[in-house]
Order: C-alpha cells, then structure tokens, then sequence
C-alpha cells in the first residue's frame, strides 16, 4: 500500500495540466491529451444516463418513464416485470412493474399501456447487451 501511495504521489506531480491519473489494481494509469479529454467526456454522458435512469421511482407514469426508456426485445413472460431499455444508451436497462390507479397490477405489453399506469416496483438500473429478437 505504502508503495502504491508514493507511486501516486509521483505520478500527480509529474502529470502535466488536463491529464487524468487513475488508481488501477496493479498501480496507476495516466491519460494524457485527447485520450483524457475523451475519458472525461464519456465519463460524463455516462452519468447523466445513469442520473436519468435513476429518475424514474415507485410512482412514476409510464408516460414519464417511455421519455428515456423503451421496452426491450427478447422473450417477456406476462404478467411479471417487463425489462425496458434506455433509448440513449440501450445496454442501460430496468426491470419494471406496473399499477393502475387503483394499485392493480398491470401486465399487458408496452403497446397497450395506459400512459397514466405508475410504476409500482423498478429494479436498480444495469448494463446488458440489447435483445433484438
């Protein structure tokens, strides 16, 4: 640990301006130029997808929800959650369930869903590759 600690230290005053130094599990990793400027643009459109994925809570409108997310391929067994993936940012994913105003379940496909069903469980937002069936 104590050799890691001095590594950094030398790496952070021998980094010039605009570069990034990353902590890794073998030491330390230095970006420099474009590639630090590309890393801190990416970084930064990831987490705004992952603020607005984390947007959407128990009571949220379907009709809010299809703003970021739209439901995903492969095969869906009703009723039960359906996955839907983020439209920006497609390996972004959620599992979802949904009530009517009167708190009863609601199972049927996106394409029938009433804009004004709310979201009555959703899981943590996870990355997976898109279905396309």
């Amino acid at each position: 640990m104590r050799t890691l600690c001095i590594a950094f230290i030398l790496a952070a005053v021998t980094a010039m301006a605009g570069d990034i130094v990353l902590v890794t599990d073998k030491g330390l990793r230095v970006l420099s130029g474009e590639e630090a400027t590309q890393q801190q643009a990416h970084e930064k459109w990831v987490f705004e997808r992952l603020k607005e994925a984390q947007s959407i809570k128990v009571g949220t409108t379907y009709a809010e929800l299809s703003k970021y997310f739209r439901a995903d391929g492969g095969i869906t067994f009703f009723p039960g959650p359906q996955r839907f993936d983020m439209i920006l940012c497609p390996c972004i994913k959620v599992d979802v369930e949904f009530a009517d105003k009167d708190g009863k379940k609601v199972g049927a496909s996106s394409f029938s869903m009433p804009d004004d069903a709310r979201v009555s469980t959703i899981s943590k937002p996870y990355l997976e590759e898109q279905f396309l069936d």
